[in-house]
């Protein structure tokens, strides 16, 4: 009977069991322990995953706008220009910005800069649908063409005007 509980418990470890108990073998107490233990283990298990997440975040969001950094977009760019290919749907990019900025934040300081950035990026968020992305391009100036220029929303955009300005 003893190589029949073996068995049964190597079977029950290697298919993802933290433990086994041999109910004849078992008192009270002993069953007790091991819930005890294995909600211990679940709480470790639930932080580690938590803090998990939250490293997984931050690697992909700007600290201060909540949006993609560069990784996060990367990664989102790549995948939806797969999704684009594979249902041949164009991909349309806009990119904007906002005149002067440095100048008015090493005008007005940069805790002002930071409140600019912080409330556009929530107002860009808040006209866009859940599925769109945004993201800060800083550090670095991007300019083609004419500043403002006005668009025609692309055909799966499910607008029938384009966006006012913000």
């Amino acid at each position: 009977m003893g190589r029949n509980h073996t068995d049964a418990g190597a079977a029950a470890v290697a298919s993802g069991a933290q433990n086994f108990l041999i109910l004849e073998q078992t008192t009270g107490m002993d069953l007790a322990d091991t819930i005890q233990r294995s909600l211990e283990q679940a709480k470790i298990i639930h932080k580690v995953q938590g803090a998990m997440n939250r490293i997984e975040l931050i690697s992909r969001r700007d600290q201060l706008t909540q949006l993609l950094n560069r990784t996060g977009f990367n990664r989102t760019l790549a995948v939806e220009m797969a999704k684009a290919r594979r249902h041949q749907l164009p991909l349309s990019i806009l990119v904007a910005g906002i005149d002067q900025f440095k100048t008015f934040s090493d005008t007005y300081g940069h805790k002002t800069g930071e409140d600019i950035l912080t409330v556009s990026a929530a107002r860009i968020k808040a006209l866009v649908r859940d599925e769109d992305v945004v993201l800060p391009v800083c550090r670095r100036k991007i300019r083609r063409g004419p500043s403002r220029r006005r668009c025609k929303p692309g055909p799966n955009s499910g607008r029938t005007n384009p966006p006012k300005h913000v």
